[in-house]
């Protein structure tokens, strides 16, 4: 994604946080967060502006940036203009007709 988003001209930034088998949460989020601070305190050095930051991360990726945006607000420290989540995992409720119908599909407790 960070290659496609790049092609339109956006600066785009590919954050390494430890994953949670080298560093139990939060340290992937503190990461996270941590590397969005930098960016944010250094972006006019960078050349670009605050205004226009958005964060964005694909399945766990995606958690750690709504967590990153909600910690944010938690430290009263500026929060990204926008966030892009790519396969997110928010919505936990597995009470839907399609789990039901599909759900031989899927890895499950008894598989």
């Amino acid at each position: 994604y960070c290659r496609y988003l790049s092609s339109f001209g956006m600066i785009v930034v590919g954050v390494d946080f430890r994953g949670s088998v080298d560093a139990p949460f939060p340290s992937g989020l503190y990461d996270c967060y941590a590397a969005y601070r930098w960016i944010r305190n250094n972006c006019h050095t960078l050349g670009f502006n605050p205004d226009l930051i958005f964060i964005g991360g694909d399945s766990g990726g995606a958690n750690l940036t709504l967590a990153t945006c909600l910690l944010t607000k938690q430290e009263s420290f500026p929060s990204p203009t926008g966030q892009v989540h790519i396969n997110p995992h928010f919505y936990h409720d597995n009470n839907h007709e399609s789990r039901h119908k599909y759900n031989h599909y899927l890895l499950n407790n008894e598989t």
